[in-house]
């Protein structure tokens, strides 16, 4: 069977509860964007994706990194499960496609065994066809996935063969695997002093991280898990070059796709507001999540 280079496109996607959120708040923008990832996830084995390819996706198709990393984590259309992600969506619509290639390959092999029993030179017994076939259909059942809630055993188990074969020396495995310490991470989080904004762009800080570590050239430096959250560490400490740059990243990135990132705007009429409050079109932008606007004095306060 030849490989499908298409997938189903549903005719009424558009009025998908999920979507229609997803519109309502990034436009055809970020619409497209979801489609982009689809795509991708597509063209994937078990049509799960490394989230690291997001960044490289952002470049091709000139949107920012942060922007199409929230398609995949703010709107419940994706699941990110560690280092990796996938659409259940995506997975259902396949299966259909799946089961069908799958019974092609069975049948395909059953015919190819047919034939080499045709051809022996000695009959075979009954139960010794049987094992034969009991053998292949146990092999099938191995390699087939077609029900989506298996997707993300799929999923783990691609991310678990490509672990195994990383060398040791793998910086970006080491810096992955630190990021995926929930306990550590949070620890990190409160020492970087970011507050909210840390866990909001956890993993834009993690990618800001590997940008500085190639700029400095310093790959070579991290052997292991240790090296990494050594490294991270004094990378994160506040009052740092590196903290300051990392901040002004954060800003920047928060800035390109949003200018009142911890508001409610509507870019149609104008209109700023913060937990129901208008908020006066002249007043700054709202700093971070911690703070709050305050009719009578007229500024953010804690």
């Amino acid at each position: 069977m030849k490989k499908l280079l298409y997938f189903p496109h549903d005719l009424l996607a558009l009025s998908d509860v999920k979507l229609m959120n997803l519109i309502e708040n990034g436009g055809l923008e970020m619409y497209g964007a979801y489609w982009v990832l689809i795509e991708h996830l597509r063209a994937q084995d078990g049509y799960c994706s490394n989230v690291s390819a997001i960044r490289s996706l952002a470049r091709k198709v000139k949107i920012s990194c942060t922007k199409l990393m929230k398609v995949v984590t703010d709107f419940d259309l994706f699941i990110v499960k560690e280092d990796s992600f996938y659409s259940p969506g995506l997975i259902k619509r396949m299966e259909p496609y799946d089961v069908k290639k799958n019974k092609s390959s069975e049948n395909g092999k059953k015919g190819a065994a047919a034939k080499a029993l045709n051809n022996s030179d000695t009959n075979p017994s009954e139960e010794e066809a049987n094992r034969v076939e009991k053998s292949k259909v146990e092999k099938n059942k191995k390699t087939s996935y077609s029900e989506g809630k298996k997707a993300a055993t799929v999923c783990e188990d691609t991310i678990q063969e490509k672990t195994e074969q990383l060398p040791v020396s793998q910086w970006e495995y080491f810096i992955d695997q630190a990021f995926e310490d929930k306990r550590w991470i949070g620890l990190m989080g409160r020492k970087s002093a970011l507050k909210e904004v840390f866990e909001e762009n956890r993993l834009l800080i993690g990618q800001c991280f590997k940008d500085h570590i190639q700029e400095l050239g310093t790959e070579k430096n991290i052997y292991s898990l240790r090296d990494a959250k050594s490294y991270f560490s004094n990378y994160i400490r506040p009052g740092t070059t590196t903290h300051l740059r990392l901040e002004e990243r954060l800003r920047e990135e928060l800035r390109s796709e949003d200018p009142y990132p911890y508001e409610d705007y509507d870019p149609k009429t104008g209109i700023r507001s913060c937990f129901g409050i208008v908020i006066p079109p002249d007043a700054p932008p709202r700093p971070d999540c911690s703070v709050r606007w305050n009719q009578e004095c007229n500024q953010w306060t804690n």
